[in-house]
């Protein structure tokens, strides 16, 4: 996937993931996330299950596609996947191999 958009006022970015390239496995998650180059660190990221992404992103022919806000009080779809560091990108994904995944 890649990013489309740089933040602006509303927040809001958007990642593509090609639907040549896209894999619904079980086991597999987009990590879509924005990067702080200050000091690289994460400043937001969502953790997404690949099999509930097209449920969740704009379809095209060719492409699957979010436009997640990055604000921390946003209510959109994605909130759920919203992860503010890369501890929660990780913490999510160890309770998904315990079997707790959000």
């Amino acid at each position: 996937s890649r990013t489309v958009a740089a933040l602006g006022k509303s927040d809001t970015v958007a990642f593509d993931v090609r639907r040549q390239t896209f894999n619904a496995r079980p086991d597999a998650f987009l990590i879509a996330s924005i990067l702080d180059l200050t000091d690289a660190s994460i400043r937001c990221a969502w953790l997404i299950p690949m099999a509930e992404l097209p449920s969740i992103a704009r379809k095209t022919k060719d492409k699957l596609s979010i436009t997640p806000s990055a604000k921390p009080t946003s209510k959109d779809r994605y909130a759920i996947y919203r992860c503010t560091d890369m501890a929660e990108v990780v913490d999510g994904l160890i309770g998904y191999l315990s079997g707790g995944f959000r």
